[in-house]
């Protein structure tokens, strides 16, 4: 039976195969991560290991052997020591070593041999089918790996998977659903329209009929039709859904046990060694002074100013002056590093710093030296044009000024000169010292290097020293190797003690965090039917507080005013009618009349009046048919759109009542997944605890 098998028979159907190999290949390394050597050495691979080593890439190390002896692993920085024949830690074939470094198992043999051959026995870090093709969903059987841990495996795998599936529900969860659009009709509201004014047509001339009793034409006053206005109708704001919990997770760090050290023999006898142990003494480094630096100073005296007469011309502008930067480098600190310290580093960092703020101050040397040159040539053009109008004067100031200014032009040069020099002398004391700094720093490295060989040679006399005692140790001593070496036996095994201590520990961690999920959970699922309840509630009062109440008076409202506009425009027909018929009435009278008192033949004047009332009478018919025709279409359309949205918001009910099935259906799927969740985590730790103390984890449903 595969792998996907077995699981999806825990936890129904998953619908990633990828997803399936990826966790029972976490899971499996998981495992094999956590078991103690001694549960994997009986399922382990070999593979040689040669001189140049083995690479350990994907392995999980569990021994080495050389001629099927054990070898025991030591920190790869101590290889040196168990290869040196001379120290009491030296290897031998039957006593083999093994270190790993740069991912690479090397194993030493006899001391001065250097890497020799061995076997390497290890299980691959991620379960495989054949020994080097990780398992994936469709695969059935698994190498290298506990039998008894093969149910561990599709548990844990199941567990990975759940938790995927757990996470999958809340980024699934369903959409909340649109408000509807209501629909509106397409068609006018009808208006009637009134019929030209009657106008009596004028009597033929020559008679003179009497129109005294005839009353006014009467006049077609049309309704006026006002609709009414729907209420405003709220949107639904629906709660927001609450957070799903987060699983709990299960993180397991193997124990750490730092008293699992190779104890070191303390022999009283080995005081009598006629050597010492040397000690090495570092030199001293010894710089030559460093250099002092003083502020520029200028030297130059800037001439006076000359004193011109009252009558000649005024010049007030002042002279400049050269004002050098001041200099805060100094080299004490370095000689506290180097003397005092013995830190090079420090040193060199701040013999940079010093130099840059240096270099920094010769710029400020040049910046201010363009000042004051370009400061003097305006001064000196002012001083030109004051000694150009003194000597239009014909004064003797003319003659001063140009002393002083040749005076001012000697005073830069001088400046200038005095710049030049100094900031020679620096660079020329700075290259001094750089260069003598530079040799003591090498007299101090062959310093070095002298006092580490003098360490070096005394260390072979005394190492030699301690391999003569330890040849020589008598059977007391032997005696306390031996106990030494069980109690290092006794510490390793208490190893796998601390070992179960800790996962005992981690698993109680991890039932305390699912005892606060399930109350989680329990919380979760409070919320989610308070958020059902508030859902149908809010859906509820909207329906019948804001659309209902609303719609309807709206529909009755409109549906009254519709009926009382065409009740008006027939009682206007039929009052229009009536008065029209009087006044026809009254018209062919007064011509009745006059045709029986004067003789005159008012037949065809009597026509053209009845032809002309027909025919507004006609007009007013029509008129009025064609508006109940419209009516009509305009009522049926109104009924069509007023079902069509009572549709719409049925099935806007009927959607927010699947939603709350959907919301429901979620919460039981994911209620379910958790629960399925606990009980195979707990048979799983319970497994892998069982497996790590010598147990055997039963087989258990789910």
């Amino acid at each position: 039976m595969s792998f996907k098998t077995q699981i999806e028979d825990l936890i129904g159907s998953v619908g990633d195969d990828d997803l399936i190999s990826t966790s029972i290949q976490d899971i499996g390394a998981e495992i094999i991560s956590t078991l103690p050597p001694q549960k994997l050495l009986a399922v382990a691979k070999t593979a040689a290991v040669s001189s140049s080593g083995l690479t350990t890439a994907g392995k999980r190390v569990l021994a080495v052997d050389k001629d099927d002896l054990p070898a025991r692993e030591i920190p790869a920085i101590q290889k040196a020591k168990y290869n040196d024949t001379a120290s009491i830690y030296a290897a031998s074939d039957t006593d083999a070593i093994y270190y790993i470094e740069d991912e690479v198992v090397k194993v030493n043999g006899t001391a001065g041999s250097g890497a020799t051959a061995g076997v390497l026995h290890y299980v691959p870090k991620i379960p495989t089918s054949d020994g080097s093709t990780a398992i994936v969903h469709g695969g059935s059987t698994v190498t290298n790996f506990p039998q008894e841990a093969e149910r561990l495996l599709v548990l844990g795998g199941a567990i990975r998977c759940l938790q995927r599936l757990m996470a999958d529900k809340t980024s699934s969860l369903p959409s909340d659903v649109p408000e509807p659009v209501l629909g509106s009709i397409s068609e006018s509201l009808p208006t009637f329209t009134v019929p030209s004014a009657f106008v009596l047509t004028p009597a033929p001339a020559g008679a003179d009929v009497d129109f005294s009793s005839v009353p006014s034409s009467p006049s077609f006053v049309s309704p006026v039709y006002s609709a009414p206005s729907l209420g405003s109708v709220g949107s639904i704001s629906l709660p927001a859904a609450p957070v799903t919990p987060a699983s709990p997770s299960f993180t397991y760090t193997d124990a750490s046990v730092s008293d699992i050290v190779q104890p070191i023999v303390s022999v009283s006898d080995m005081a009598s060694m006629t050597e010492t142990a040397p000690s090495y003494i570092a030199p001293v480094l010894s710089l030559g002074a460093t250099p002092s630096i003083g502020n520029l100073t200028i030297s130059a005296t800037i001439p006076v100013t000359p004193a011109l007469s009252s009558n000649s011309v005024s010049f007030s502008s002042t002279a400049p002056t050269y004002t050098g930067p001041v200099i805060a480098p100094s080299f004490s600190t370095v000689d506290t590093f180097i003397s005092t310290d013995e830190d090079v580093e420090l040193a060199s960092a701040k013999i940079q710093e010093i130099n840059s703020q240096i270099g920094e101050y010769q710029a400020n040397i040049q910046n201010q030296l363009n000042v004051f040159n370009d400061a003097n040539v305006e001064y000196q053009a002012d001083l030109q044009v004051a000694i150009q109008n003194a000597q239009l004067a014909s004064g003797d100031d003319g003659q001063l000024l140009q002393r002083y200014s040749n005076e001012l032009q000697s005073y830069q040069t001088e400046v200038a000169k005095e710049v030049q020099e100094y900031q020679q002398n620096l660079e020329g004391d700075l290259r001094v010292w750089q260069s003598e700094r530079q040799t003591d720093i090498q007299k101090y490295s062959a310093d070095i290097q002298s006092a580490l060989n003098s360490f070096n040679k005394d260390n072979i006399v005394y190492q030699q020293d301690i391999q003569r005692k330890t040849q020589n140790l008598g059977k007391d001593t032997q005696v306390a190797v031996q106990n030494a070496q069980q109690e290092y036996t006794s510490r390793k095994a208490n190893m796998d003690k601390d070992t179960q201590l800790g996962l005992q520990n981690a698993l109680r961690n991890y039932e305390k965090s699912v005892q606060e999920y399930q109350a989680d959970m329990a919380k979760y699922q409070a919320e989610i039917s308070s958020y059902q309840a508030q859902v149908n509630t809010t859906i509820q009062t909207w329906v019948n507080e804001e659309w209902n109440q609303n719609f309807q008076k709206y529909q009755t409202d409109y549906t009254n005013s519709l009926q009382n506009y065409s009740a008006d425009i027939q009682k206007e027909t039929s009052s229009f009618g009536s008065d029209l018929s009087v006044y026809q009435q009254e018209i062919q009278k007064a011509l009745q009349e006059y045709q029986a008192e004067t003789g005159y033949d008012m037949s065809k004047y009597s026509s053209e009046v009845q032809s002309q009332t027909n025919r507004f009478a006609s007009d007013l018919q029509k008129n009025t048919e064609t508006f109940r025709t419209s009516m009509e279409r305009y009522v049926n359309e109104l009924q069509k759109v007023a079902e069509s949205n009572q549709s719409k918001l049925s099935k806007y009910g009927a959607d927010i009542q699947n939603y709350g099935s959907k919301i429901q259906k979620h919460g039981m799927d994911y209620q379910w997944k958790h629960g399925q969740y606990q009980l195979l985590k707990a048979e799983y730790m319970q497994g892998l605890q069982l497996l790590i103390s010598g147990g055997i984890p039963q087989q258990q449903g789910a």
